[in-house]
């Protein structure tokens, strides 16, 4: 078959980038001709194999110059997966399937209209679009989201069906890297509406037990950085009210220092959704949580937030912690820096459980949503 995977948000290079990226090697490896489709010629299909280790071999990368192209130039394909998060993608294909990372909560005209008298008028035009993306979502071959939590939500809020296919999450361990005094969070850093990792909540709970009761340890943050001024103004208040503290950032880091991060990290944090009512406002919080596994194959313990998708992958008590208040994270991860017989085995516990998240099961289950698609009228 002819597949079409498009993506206007290739340059992020997050989560969602690496979740497509090795969705298109597992497809072109069973034999399909797969084409990845961006607007943004920084983006290339070398730089994708680098930064997400990956096997593009057998794909092809194409550009197309704007959103009115699409329609035109996909009107040879089989089937067209398309990440989107607040519009409708035009789209000629013989099957269309959305990749929706976002479980929106309710959204109504109503609401609409309110924002606008309240000045939220980019927010507004941006809820409308996901309105019509929603309704068109039930009239297309399929929807695939990244946990149950997602699955659920869309279903609740808008009798959207949808297929799990949770991200495959590379195995992170290499041997003869001992643990060291680090707790570790991964992820972007940018200004937006939605999915914050709130690092400014998980660097003002370590700067108040660094002194004391975590003496010797450090917190390492590593992800990218978004270009745009909001963005960057975040970074350099992070920097500023860091300073004096063991507090490190490490920008676009390459793969093999990032697993270098997770093997030597012995706790890992997550705070993404923080504060957040998960039934109203439900596309605030994590959708799924793919570091948390990453970190969890290393045999780094996570502490995370105890909402959105971190629920489906960490067992408290088991195989990590959920927190519900900024003082139970700084407990638990107390609790965890002075007993390293505990730490030791729930980070035994924290491999054995990766293995439901890995490669090999991504694409069993790949195999199953494209059967999916294929049946559907």
């Amino acid at each position: 078959m002819k597949i079409l995977i498009y993506n206007p948000y290739w340059s992020s290079l997050g989560g969602g980038e690496k979740y497509i990226t090795v969705l298109g090697e597992v497809l072109s490896q069973q034999g399909n001709n797969v084409v990845f489709l961006s607007s943004d010629e920084s983006i290339s299909k070398e730089k994708l194999e680098k930064y997400f280790n990956a096997d593009l071999s057998h794909v092809q990368f194409d550009y197309v110059k704007n959103f009115s192209a699409l329609t035109s130039y996909t009107k040879d394909f089989d089937i067209m997966f398309s990440v989107t998060n607040f519009r409708a993608v035009p789209s000629a294909a013989t099957k269309n399937v959305y990749i929706m990372q976002a479980p929106y909560g309710t959204r109504t005209y109503i609401n609409i209209l309110r924002n606008i008298v309240f000045g939220k008028i980019k927010e507004s035009a941006k809820d409308f679009f996901r309105m019509r993306l929603l309704e068109r979502s039930k009239h297309i071959a399929g929807v695939v989201v990244y946990s149950q939590f997602v699955q659920r939500t869309l279903l609740h809020h808008h009798n959207v069906r949808s297929h799990v296919l949770t991200p495959p999450i590379d195995d992170f361990f290499m041997e003869g890297i001992k643990k060291e005094k680090i707790i570790l969070s991964v992820g972007r850093i940018f200004a937006g509406f939605y999915n914050q990792k709130r690092y400014d909540i998980t660097t003002k709970a370590f700067r108040e037990i660094a002194k004391d009761s975590l003496a010797g340890w450090e917190f390492h943050i590593v992800g990218s950085v978004a270009k745009d001024d909001a963005s960057q103004k975040m970074l350099e208040h992070l920097l500023k009210i860091n300073e004096g503290f063991p507090v490190y950032f490490h920008l676009n880091e390459p793969y093999d220092k990032l697993k270098e991060w997770y093997n030597r990290a012995s706790i890992f944090w997550h705070a993404a959704g923080y504060g957040v009512d998960e039934e109203k406002y439900p596309e605030q919080t994590e959708h799924f949580g793919m570091s948390t596994v990453e970190a969890m194959s290393a045999y780094a313990v996570p502490v995370v937030v105890n909402n959105g998708g971190q629920k489906e992958i960490v067992q408290s008590g088991i195989n990590g912690f959920l927190w519900n208040t900024t003082e139970e994270l700084k407990e638990f991860t107390i609790h965890l820096a002075q007993n390293d017989d505990v730490r030791n085995l729930i980070a035994q516990n924290c491999r054995s459980r990766y293995f439901l998240f890995d490669r090999k099961r991504f694409v069993h289950d790949t195999l199953r949503m494209m059967e999916s698609v294929v049946a559907s009228q």
